[in-house]
C-alpha cells in the first residue's frame, strides 16, 4: 500500500483506519509510534495535528492503536524516532540514552459499581477500602454488598502513579487484578461489577462510574520517548517545540486531560 502524505495511520484488531487528505506524494518517510496503550488517544491527536504543520513535510506518522506497553515504548524508540510512554521514565529507564516529550496528563480515577449508589467517599474512607478495614459498603451508605478491590499488576502505570498519593494501594487486598486498562471497562458493564472499586485512566470510563474521593487529584503524565542521539534532529525539536504550543495546549483541555506545565 503506498502511503499519503501528511496523513496518521491508525492500527488497530479491526483492519487499517486512515486519516488523512490524499495526495500524489508517496516517497515520504514512515514514523512509527508505538507502545504504552495509555497515551494511544493523545499521541494520535498531538500527530493528527502536528501532521499540518511545515516541519511535517515529508513524513507520515503511524500511531497503532495495539499497546505494547510502557516497556514495548522504550524499545520502539530505539528503532524509530519516538515510542509512546505510559508513565514518567525512571532515571533507571533514562539513563544517559533517553529523552522524553510530555503531550499531557491523564486524569485518573476510582470507579465504583453504580447500582451502589455510592458516588462520594472521604479520603480516609478510601483509605479504609484499601487497607481492608471496611469490607462491606454498607459501612459507607451503600447497601449491604462485600467490597471487590479489583486491581493492576505490580508496576502497572496507574497503579505507580496512585501509589505516590495513596502508598496503600500497593499492599491493597485486591481480589482480582488486571493485566490490560480494557480489562476493567469491559467488567464494569457486566454485572460481575457487583461490588467492585477499580481505578484507571478517567477517559476510559463514563461518568456514571465515578468515584468522587475528597482531595483526591492525581494525573498520569504520558507522552513521547526518543534517544537522546537525535536530540538535534529537526523533527524532535520541532515536536517539543508543537507540544509546548497555545494550540496543543488548548487540545489538552479540549480532550479532558490536564496540561503539563
Amino acid at each position: 500500500m503506498w502511503l499519503t502524505k501528511k496523513s496518521v495511520f491508525i492500527f488497530c484488531c479491526l483492519g487499517l483506519i486512515w486519516i488523512g487528505a490524499p495526495s500524489a506524494s508517496s516517497a515520504e518517510q514512515t514514523i512509527i509510534i508505538a507502545g504504552a496503550g495509555p497515551s494511544t488517544s493523545i499521541v494520535t491527536e498531538f500527530f493528527t495535528q502536528f501532521s499540518t504543520l511545515p516541519a511535517a513535510e515529508g513524513y507520515d506518522f503511524v500511531v497503532p492503536q495495539r499497546s505494547i506497553k510502557h516497556a514495548g515504548g522504550i524499545k520502539a524508540a530505539q528503532n524509530n524516532i519516538f515510542g509512546r510512554t505510559g508513565r514518567p521514565l525512571t532515571p533507571e529507564e533514562k539513563g544517559d540514552v533517553l529523552e522524553e516529550v510530555f503531550l499531557g496528563r491523564i486524569p485518573l480515577t476510582f470507579v465504583v459499581d453504580p447500582d451502589l449508589g455510592v458516588r462520594n467517599l472521604t479520603r480516609d474512607q478510601l483509605i479504609s477500602l484499601l487497607e481492608g478495614n471496611i469490607q462491606n459498603w454498607s459501612e459507607v451508605g451503600g447497601p449491604s454488598v462485600p467490597v471487590k478491590l479489583v486491581g493492576r499488576e505490580p508496576g502497572e502505570a496507574a497503579l505507580s502513579a496512585l501509589a505516590e498519593e495513596l502508598p496503600q494501594i500497593e499492599n491493597a487486598p485486591f481480589t482480582q487484578r488486571l493485566k490490560k486498562d480494557h480489562q476493567l471497562v469491559q467488567l464494569m458493564q457486566t454485572t460481575d461489577r457487583k461490588g467492585v472499586l477499580g481505578f484507571g485512566a478517567q477517559t476510559n470510563f463514563t461518568p456514571s462510574l465515578y468515584l468522587n474521593v475528597e482531595d483526591l487529584n492525581v494525573g498520569l503524565a504520558l507522552g513521547l520517548v526518543y534517544h537522546r542521539l537525535n536530540s538535534d534532529h529537526q523533527l524532535v525539536q520541532a515536536v517539543r517545540l508543537f507540544a509546548q504550543s497555545t494550540q496543543w495546549r488548548q487540545t489538552v483541555l479540549s480532550l479532558g486531560m490536564i496540561p503539563v506545565l
